[in-house]
């Protein structure tokens, strides 16, 4: 169908050319006409020509793969790579065995393969058939028709005198033979202007047709697009990654963390961190809330804030899957930084839409307190957003706290100075280890129950709670998840807590319709 549309199409172009030329009411006109038609035959030659041959030789490189992908897979690969003249087109066969020779390079050294597109474009195809000029054109003919116009006009206004009679009808003879001229050559030049324009654009967006025909099935039934490959390497990579982090033994009060530089030693982070720089970029990390509830009432009271990776091809990842490369180079405080302000954002609209949230629990990490200038962070987000302090709470790790204990103290007391909510959070009991602190800069601490697992776990917890409410520090549960656990926590005075046995962490949608109840 498109053959014949092209055929018609400059068959019109011909006819419409000679009928101008009969037409022509005199020799300016012919010349103006043949100046026209100079142009056009170079633009056939330069653009037209060059562009039906690429147009021919893709459906050739098209049809060699298709009979190669007749038999085997693999062989189909082999034999078009063997191919000397699979165009039979001198510039895309000569970039086809440029693109071949470093294709067999990268296969012998295991890279993944370039892609054949790098080497035969769509500039590609644009230099070499001119279509810089080939869009000049038109215009060009356009403009011819316009410099006769006024050559036709001032030709006739040239002579024009009215000094007797008949120099006055003959004035007038001449002037109307200019403005005829004028009005031909302006025609002419619309006319193959247009029809030249239509020709080359249906000729062309033809061509990137089978160009694209031609990849599609030269990546499909040949080589796959070298992102193709490399999103393939680094899912399985990835895979085998997160398959080894799932095996960590999970004891009571074991972390993942603590095995991160053997596998960082596998070379996790360098296949890791360009996935976690992308993931940011397109926003594929999100966060889930798990509710605190008070024990006794069950009454909602705010959030932990979760992160979560929503991966393009893994699916939704928990941090043990990729902290352990991110606290290995810091770039944790970019990913904070990151759910941190869409937390906020998310608190100002909903408030905008005139929800009044509950209180949002920010994790904090050592990384945070020692790279950040946090008080500065959380004032800056506080109004940015315009959000009371209450709104945010955080979560302060109390390893970090008792590990740079003339460090985070001091920063902890600014960030409470401006209303915010402070608390030690995966605390084991141990009390001795604040000795060396002094006082406790926080609101509260949260007890994290697996390491309350063993016999004695009992007489652990009650000698906690008793040595708290000496301090007078509040204290709050976390991992709660069986009846028997609350039931000693309501016992021991604890009066809020979060875990499995209440909720699990949830989509930001679920959380916002479990408040509205």
């Amino acid at each position: 169908m498109m053959k014949y549309i092209m055929v018609l199409i400059g068959v019109v172009q011909l006819a419409a050319t000679i009928l101008l030329f009969s037409l022509a009411p005199d020799s300016l006109s012919l010349i103006v006409l043949c100046v026209m038609v100079v142009m056009l035959a170079l633009g056939y030659l330069l653009g037209i020509v060059p562009v039906v041959r690429f147009t021919t030789a893709f459906h050739r490189g098209l049809k060699s793969i298709r009979e190669a992908s007749k038999v085997q897979t693999s062989e189909a690969t082999l034999l078009v790579m063997r191919e000397t003249e699979l165009f039979r087109q001198k510039q895309l066969d000569e970039a086809f065995e440029m693109y071949k020779e470093i294709s067999q390079r990268q296969i012998q050294s295991g890279e993944v393969l370039r892609d054949l597109s790098e080497f035969i474009s769509e500039d590609f195809l644009s230099i070499h058939s001119w279509q810089g000029l080939m869009v000049q054109i038109p215009g060009i003919l356009t403009g011819l028709g316009i410099l006769g116009t006024f050559i036709g006009l001032l030709s006739g206004l040239g002579t024009l005198s009215f000094s007797t009679p008949d120099a006055a009808i003959s004035s007038i003879a001449i002037l109307i033979a200019g403005i005829e001229t004028a009005f031909y050559t302006s025609i002419s030049g619309v006319i193959l202007s247009i029809l030249f324009n239509i020709l080359y654009r249906v000729l062309w967006n033809n061509l990137l047709r089978s160009y694209g025909l031609f990849l599609d099935c030269y990546h499909k039934q040949v080589v796959p697009p070298s992102d193709a490959q490399l999103r393939h390497e680094l899912h399985n990579g990835l895979k085998e990654l997160f398959r080894r982090l799932d095996r960590l033994p999970q004891s009571p009060g074991y972390s993942p963390l603590s095995r991160k530089e053997s596998l960082l030693s596998e070379g996790s982070e360098k296949l890791l961190m360009p996935q976690v720089v992308k993931a940011i970029e397109d926003g594929q990390f999100l966060f889930y809330l798990q509710p605190i509830v008070t024990l006794k009432t069950r009454r909602m009271v705010g959030a932990e804030v979760l992160e979560r990776w929503q991966h393009e091809s893994l699916g939704l990842l928990t941090p043990a899957s990729y902290l352990p490369v991110l606290e290995n180079n810091a770039y944790i405080t970019k990913l904070d930084l990151h759910i941190w302000d869409k937390v906020c954002k998310q608190l100002r609209e909903w408030m905008n839409q005139g929800i009044r949230p509950l209180p949002a629990t920010l994790n904090v990490s050592k990384t945070d307190l020692l790279a950040l200038d946090l008080p500065a962070v959380f004032s800056d987000l506080l109004q940015r957003y315009q959000l009371p302090p209450r709104l945010l709470e955080l979560d302060v790790s109390a390893n970090a706290y008792t590990s740079e204990p003339n460090i985070v103290p001091k920063v902890l007391v600014k960030l409470r100075a401006m209303g915010l909510k402070v608390t030690l959070d995966n605390f084991n009991g141990d009390f001795f280890a604040f000795r060396d602190v002094g006082q406790i800069e926080a609101d509260s601490m949260k007890l994290n129950l697996r390491y309350f697992e063993s016999s004695n776990s009992e007489r652990l917890l009650e000698d906690c709670f008793a040595k708290a409410r000496s301090l007078g520090i509040e204290i709050t549960a976390s991992g709660i998840e069986s009846a028997a656990q609350l039931m000693q926590l309501e016992s021991l005075g604890c009066s809020t807590g979060q875990g499995f046995y209440f909720y699990h962490p949830m989509p930001v949608e679920d959380y916002l319709s479990l408040t509205r109840k």
